[in-house]
């Protein structure tokens, strides 16, 4: 009799083991579809600045394919330099874009467009689609953006780092504190 109370203890210690390990193993929710970040570090030399920013998305479509390039796929990430001016932030980012656009043909004589721009003028970046190995759909990563420049023909400025999803939901920005350019 003493035997089958002991049984019947240990039998309802394991059930109720169980019960609770399932219970903790729910998914993590969240309701936001437009991704967040974070600023991490913004690390300046005098060839680069390198920023890492932390990456939320709730329902899980950061990144893109290898056969995303073109259009609003082309690039997910994106670094605006805004100036210091006359003591205080322009109004307006600094615009690397290079407008030209040359003409050549193929070898099969077609006429080809070809668009002069150069990526890292323009603080353009692609986040890849990463593997999510857990539970839940969301997106929870580090990403590190290395910005190719260091003068940019002004003395004091800021970096302003947004995203973008697989639906095209901007996040928000965030601003790296003042830089100043060393002579």
């Amino acid at each position: 009799m003493f035997y089958n109370f002991v049984l019947m203890r240990f039998g309802l210690v394991i059930t109720v083991c169980i019960i609770v390990l399932l219970g903790s193993c729910k998914k993590e929710t969240c309701d936001e579809i437009v991704p967040v970040i974070s600023l991490t570090s913004a690390d300046r030399t005098a060839t680069n600045t390198i920023i890492k920013i932390q990456v939320r998305d709730c329902n899980g479509d950061i990144g893109l394919n290898d056969e995303d390039t073109s259009g609003r796929d082309r690039y997910n990430a994106f670094v605006d330099i805004r100036p210091f001016v006359n003591g205080e932030w322009s109004a307006e980012v600094a615009n690397y874009v290079d407008s030209t656009v040359i003409t050549t043909f193929d070898d099969n004589n077609v006429f080809v467009p070809v668009d002069t721009i150069y990526d890292t003028l323009n603080f353009y970046y692609r986040i890849p689609i990463v593997e999510n190995n857990s539970i839940s759909d969301i997106y929870d990563a580090e990403v590190e953006l290395n910005v190719i420049a260091s003068d940019f023909g002004f003395d004091t400025f800021r970096m302003e780092v947004k995203i973008r999803d697989q639906a095209f939901n901007s996040s928000n920005t965030v601003l790296t504190k003042q830089m100043i350019v060393q002579p």
